[in-house]
């Protein structure tokens, strides 16, 4: 049919459905004939029910665009070819629009998320029955705060894994995977979170006593990654405090200072990480802290 005179039309129109001499339920157990967009939009919102219904996994921009796809043209005056400002993709079509989605694929079942390095690896499982079909996947994540998804493309049908890069230390994200088939992206899977890697920094004490001219061991070691840099600096109430002398600095002045940085092991026992020995050189105290990333520990040293 042709678009009705009394609807609005513009640009954002997406979609078109009957709202013409409509059959509707009135008093009394009566039907009465009646008119307007009022009936067109709960026969879209019904037909997008429909389909979470057929498919539950499918996002809501998924049901918009398969709903718009599976539209039927509408050319009838003023009406033109393809979409247009006045039946936008065309009218309904529920039919096609149940039959498209039910050739999606269906949703994966994420098995294990594994924390890495500023990443996640996302490990899924299919049915047997739709392997073959498909042709590939797509991870989403985003903050677990919420926000907007971010999508990874896997090609191949026969993946099961995927690593996620590029995220925040210690943030938790969620995760969903959803299949790819010729039709197009299927419903995803339930979302799951998990954190990358949190650095962590791990000293053999936390606290020293040394002796003027003697020297106590101390082990810092990282667990955030195979080898990571560690900067270490200083603050004492007076000059020549302590000396770390495993790494050839210079014995601590007054106030603020740092030493190179020293390169750590990860490790999950602090007594095999990095080995360093402070040796005291005169009565006082000194903070030393170790940062990696924007993570810090701190040693306090006496001297006496």
């Amino acid at each position: 049919g042709a678009p009705s005179v009394f609807s609005t039309y513009n640009s954002a129109v997406d979609i078109a459905a009957p709202g013409e001499n409509i059959a509707v339920l009135g008093l009394k157990s009566q039907y009465l004939i009646a008119s307007g967009t009022s009936y067109s939009c709960p026969m879209v919102a019904a037909a997008a029910a429909l389909l979470w219904r057929m498919v539950p996994g499918l996002s809501a921009a998924q049901v918009q665009s398969i709903l718009c796809s599976t539209a039927v043209d509408v050319t009838t005056a003023p009406a033109k070819v393809g979409k247009d400002v006045y039946t936008g993709a065309g009218a309904l079509d529920v039919y096609g629009a149940v039959d498209f989605a039910q050739g999606l694929p269906i949703e994966p079942t994420i098995s294990t998320l594994t924390a890495g390095k500023g990443s996640v690896k996302v490990t899924w499982k299919v049915s047997a029955a739709q392997q073959a079909a498909l042709t590939g996947f797509v991870v989403e994540r985003r903050l677990a705060s919420g926000g907007a998804w971010k999508t990874k493309t896997v090609n191949g049908g026969s993946a099961r894994s995927a690593t996620v890069t590029g995220l925040s230390e210690g943030v938790s994200y969620e995760f969903r995977v959803a299949g790819r088939n010729s039709r197009g992206v299927g419903s995803y899977s339930p979302e799951k979170k998990k954190a990358p890697w949190l650095r962590k920094i791990k000293t053999s004490k936390s606290s020293l006593r040394v002796k003027r001219r003697k020297k106590v061991a101390l082990y810092v070691a990282t667990y955030f990654g195979k080898k990571e840099k560690m900067t270490i600096s200083w603050k004492s109430s007076k000059r020549k405090v302590a000396v770390v002398t495993s790494t050839g600095a210079k014995a601590a002045k007054k106030g603020k200072g740092s030493w190179k940085k020293m390169s750590l092991t990860g490790s999950a026992s602090v007594k095999k990480g990095k080995k360093i020995y402070i040796k005291g050189l005169k009565r006082g105290t000194a903070t030393i802290t170790f940062t990696s990333g924007k993570v810090k520990k701190t040693v306090k040293v006496r001297v006496r």
